[in-house]
C-alpha cells in the first residue's frame, strides 16, 4: 500500500538495476518521489527505468545513469545531473553492493579492496557528495545497507563482514556529527531473496542452515525491505538516527 508520503522529494538510489535497489527505487517512485537511479549495470538499469516509468501506480519521476559508487567523480557527476533534473537531494539510499565467498587464505588484495571500495568507500562518497548541501538546508536522510554478517561474522566472508561492520561505524559517527544540522543517518540490516543471495537459496543444505536461524522461517521479499527504506526516507523517521534497523525475520536476535 502506498500513501504518497514521499511526494515532492528527490531520492537517490544506488544499486537500482536489480534486487533490493530496484525494489527501493520502485517503492520511492510509487510514493511520489523523483528518483535518481544509479548502477554500473547499464542494461539492468535501463530495464528498471522502463519498468518504473510504465508502472501506473508510480506517481513519481525517474532518471537513471551509470555510476561506479567507488569512484567519487562518478558519484559527484551523477548526483549533480540528478539535481539538475529534480532539484536538491532529500534522501540517499546507498544500496549498491557485491558479495563473494573466498576463504581467508585464498583472498587476494584485489578481493579485499574491491569489497571495501564498493561498500565502504561507496557509502562514504555518496555521503560526502551531499553533506554540504544538507548542512546548508538543515535536512537530509541517508540510508545504508549492512548485513547480519557484520554482527555475526561469516565463514569465507571475512572481507564482506569487515566492510559491513565498517559501515556500522560510518553510520553511527555520521549520525552523531550531522545530528545538530537535522540530518538523519541510518542503516538497514536486511535478509532478502535477491540475486545476491540466490546462490545460498539454491543450495538446499546452506539454505536450511540460514533459515534455521530465522524465527520467521523464510527469506524476506525485496518489497518488504523496501517498505523499511520508505519509512526511513519519510517524515515518520525524523527522530531516528544512528540506528541499525534489522529487517531480517529475527535472524540477529
Amino acid at each position: 500500500m502506498t500513501t504518497g508520503r514521499l511526494e515532492g522529494r528527490h531520492c537517490v538510489v544506488t544499486g537500482a538495476a536489480q534486487g533490493l535497489g530496484e525494489a527501493v527505487a520502485r517503492r520511492y517512485a510509487a510514493e511520489g518521489a523523483s528518483v535518481t537511479m544509479l548502477d554500473l549495470d547499464e542494461v539492468g538499469l535501463r530495464r528498471t527505468h522502463d519498468a518504473v516509468e510504465a508502472d501506473h501506480d508510480a506517481t513519481g519521476r525517474v532518471w537513471s545513469a551509470a555510476c561506479d559508487v567507488s569512484d567519487r567523480p562518478s558519484v559527484e557527476a551523477a548526483i549533480a545531473a540528478g539535481r539538475e533534473r529534480f532539484g536538491p537531494v532529500d534522501v540517499v539510499a546507498s544500496v549498491a553492493g557485491i558479495a563473494y565467498h573466498v576463504p581467508l587464505l585464498a583472498m587476494t588484495d584485489d578481493d579485499y579492496e574491491r569489497m571495501m571500495d564498493v561498500h565502504v568507500r561507496g557509502a562514504f562518497n555518496l555521503l560526502r557528495t551531499v553533506v554540504a548541501e544538507w548542512t546548508e538546508r538543515r535536512c537530509g536522510k541517508f540510508i545504508a545497507v549492512t548485513s547480519p554478517a557484520a554482527a555475526r561474522g561469516q565463514v569465507n566472508g571475512s572481507a564482506y563482514s569487515a566492510a559491513k561492520a565498517a559501515l556500522h561505524g560510518l553510520v553511527r559517527s555520521a549520525a552523531r556529527e550531522l545530528g545538530p544540522v537535522n540530518v538523519q543517518v541510518n542503516a538497514i540490516l536486511p535478509m532478502a531473496d535477491t540475486p545476491m543471495t540466490a546462490e545460498v537459496i539454491a543450495d538446499t543444505a546452506a539454505n536450511e542452515v540460514y533459515l534455521s536461524r530465522v524465527p520467521l522461517g523464510r527469506w524476506g521479499r525485496p518489497d518488504e525491505i523496501a517498505a523499511a527504506f520508505c519509512f526511513l526516507a519519510s517524515d515518520e523517521s525524523d527522530y531516528i538516527t544512528g540506528t541499525i534497523l534489522p529487517v531480517d525475520g529475527g535472524r540477529t536476535i
